[in-house]
């Protein structure tokens, strides 16, 4: 203790230590330097505060764009005039404070002056006054970090809330991509599925109608035909027309009272008698109605007029199919497939659809057309003068000839309407059918979809035991029955079988009694089989059809395959028989050869000796032989089937 300090020193001394948030005066120092610094230290303080409060309203702007932009109000910021207020507040609140400190230390002074009369009242004033200042800045405080907490809050919040907005709109876009990418492979998929899917093969119109179609069609009687008597047997005639009747179809065709006698089962002479005309010899009037009509239609043939047909009915000695407008046929090449089928075959138009005769003038040596013998032949005009005013010579490289004008056109003149579009058939059921069929085959080789029309299907049609059967072999025989049915197979079968057959479109057809069609079945089924194995005449027991047992006999003779290579196809042609050499498979008679084997093989109408260069892929398939004659060696490539052991 210093005994020289007072009790009102002491006094002084403790309230200079308390923390009353206001500034003590330093000894020494001077009332103006205290409040000088005091005046410093606020204006440090409210620059602090100024740059708090501007930091502050950058981040609420910051924040505020954000918000913008999403289009969303913000209840909790802030408004900038309370800020204000509450900052103008505090500084008032300082400077009352500031003023209250400088009171202070004026009082002790005045106590101590005045020897401490109220020295312990004003301790405890001083100390609650800095006890509430403490407490209004803490609470200040506390309030100023819950609302930095807030903000921060709201902040994490936001973020949170763009972080889930950015990630839905990221699981929309890659849904949408996902499903674009899955409509693109379903895309992709059933482009593949349709081009690995083999398109279905367009079916051609049938050829053959069946009895319910058959009896939709009207039945025309016969038409055309002159009212006349067996007794009346001659047809009068004008001399031009005697001796076109006396001429050639066609070269090395039969002449056109010969070709119509065969047809219709009639004799027929041609004369210059007392009445000069054809003399018809019939068993009954349709016979010689008949004999009288075709020479009718093959003269106005000649002379350039074609018959006139509406399709579309069944006939009973006519047959009718619709073409493709203007098909090309070759000169005389109807009048050929008449004569080799023996029916009259002829253009025919219908008379709905025909085309208006057209007229031409000509000039000498013009290049032109005529029409001649059921066709267009070129020739030129010539520069005589014809006997009549509808009349026009016209030199062919047959000579020369006085035809019709109505018949001749310039040369590469196309009609209107594309020209006769109809062929007409004229005979017997069987031989029309014949004729029918080789027709269909031309056309459908160069129009597969074409449809002949339903008087043409009617006619290979059933009617009481006669009809058409049709066979469609397998795909597997496709290819070799392909190339059979264009030389071998018609001509072996036919003569055979007795039925009329037809094969058009890789399909093969057979017309005539139920006897001849189930014959015609079982051949087809035994070729079938031919064709799989890749070998012509080639017949396996287990798999011969029951029908063939009905025509045909089978031979057991020592050494089958060697006779059946030698002599069948002769065989064939001359007794009209088909001939197969039935065997076992090729795993049933021998086992499968090796490579370095010795087989024998039959070569040059003779068995041969060879040598295995490479073995079947497979049971029965095909191999390399190397065959040698002593001065040369060669490969060839047969069906193992086919070889046999030495």
């Amino acid at each position: 203790e210093d005994p020289g300090v007072s009790e009102n020193e002491e006094v002084q001394t403790q309230v200079e230590t308390q923390p009353t948030g206001g500034t003590a005066k330093p000894e020494g120092q001077e009332d103006g330097e205290v409040e000088a610094e005091e005046k410093e230290d606020g204006e440090i303080e409210a620059e602090e505060e100024k740059e708090e409060a501007t930091e502050k309203r950058k981040k609420k702007k910051d924040k505020q764009e954000k918000k913008d932009k999403r289009a969303k109000s913000d209840n909790k910021s802030k408004d900038p005039k309370e800020k204000a207020h509450k900052k103008d507040k505090k500084q008032k609140r300082s400077g009352k404070q500031d003023t209250e400190d400088e009171g202070e230390d004026e009082e002790p002074s005045k106590r101590t002056r005045h020897g401490g009369e109220l020295g312990v009242a004003e301790e405890e004033a001083l100390t609650s006054e800095a006890a509430a200042f403490w407490q209004a800045a803490a609470e200040e405080e506390e309030a100023a970090n819950k609302e930095a907490s807030q903000e921060e809050v709201a902040a994490k919040e936001e973020t949170m809330q763009d972080e889930e907005e950015t990630k839905k709109e990221e699981e929309k876009e890659t849904e949408k991509e996902e499903e674009e990418t899955k409509k693109e492979e379903e895309k992709e998929t059933e482009k593949e599925e349709e081009e690995s899917t083999p398109a279905e093969e367009e079916v051609p119109p049938a050829l053959v109608a069946d009895a319910e179609a058959l009896e939709a069609l009207p039945l025309e009687e016969e038409h055309g035909f002159e009212a006349v008597e067996v007794s009346n047997k001659v047809m009068p005639l004008e001399p031009w027309e005697i001796e076109s009747l006396s001429e050639p179809l066609g070269n090395g065709l039969p002449k056109a009272q010969s070709h119509v006698a065969q047809v219709v089962g009639a004799r027929i002479d041609i004369g210059w008698g007392e009445m000069p005309g054809a003399t018809i010899e019939a068993a009954d009037v349709e016979t010689l109605r008949r004999a009288r009509y075709l020479l009718r239609l093959l003269l106005e043939e000649r002379a350039g007029t074609l018959p006139k047909l509406q399709p579309g009915k069944r006939r009973p000695f006519c047959t009718v199919l619709k073409m493709p407008p203007d098909f090309p046929f070759a000169e005389g090449e109807l009048h050929q497939l008449g004569a080799e089928c023996g029916v009259v075959a002829m253009r025919a138009e219908d008379p709905e659809t025909v085309a208006k005769p057209q007229a031409f003038e000509f000039k000498p040596f013009d290049e032109v057309e005529t029409f001649f013998g059921g066709t267009w032949c070129e020739g030129l005009i010539g520069p005589g003068k014809a006997g009549s005013a509808d009349g026009v010579i016209v030199v062919t490289a047959d000579g020369e000839w006085e035809v019709k004008r109505s018949t001749v056109r310039p040369k590469g003149f196309v009609p209107e309407g594309g020209g006769p579009s109809l062929v007409a058939l004229f005979g017997t059921r069987q031989k029309r059918a014949q004729a029918h069929l080789r027709l269909a085959a031309d056309v459908r080789a160069k129009h597969p979809m074409h449809d002949f029309g339903e008087e043409a299907a009617a006619a290979l049609g059933p009617e009481d035991d006669w009809a058409t059967t049709e066979f469609f072999p397998e795909k597997e025989a496709n290819a070799r029955w392909e190339y059979w049915q264009s030389g071998h197979l018609p001509k072996a079968l036919a003569p055979a079988v007795g039925a009329v057959l037809g094969f058009v479109g890789g399909a093969a057809y057979a017309s005539g009694n139920f006897e001849e069609r189930s014959c015609a079945l079982s051949a087809f089924m035994m070729v079938e089989q031919a064709a799989k194995a890749g070998d012509w005449g080639s017949a396996f027991p287990n798999r011969m059809p029951a029908e063939l047992s009905d025509c045909s006999i089978e031979l057991k003779v020592p050494n089958a395959a060697y006779l059946f290579k030698t002599f069948a196809q002769d065989l064939e042609t001359e007794f009209g028989v088909l001939i197969f050499h039935v065997k076992e498979d090729a795993s049933a008679e021998q086992g499968p050869f090796g490579m370095g084997d010795t087989v024998s093989v039959y070569q040059q109408g003779s068995w041969m000796e060879g040598m295995i260069m490479e073995p079947a892929a497979e049971t029965g398939g095909q191999v390399q032989v190397m065959l040698s004659d002593g001065e040369s060696s060669w490969t060839v490539t047969q069906n193992e089937a086919d070889l046999w052991s030495p």
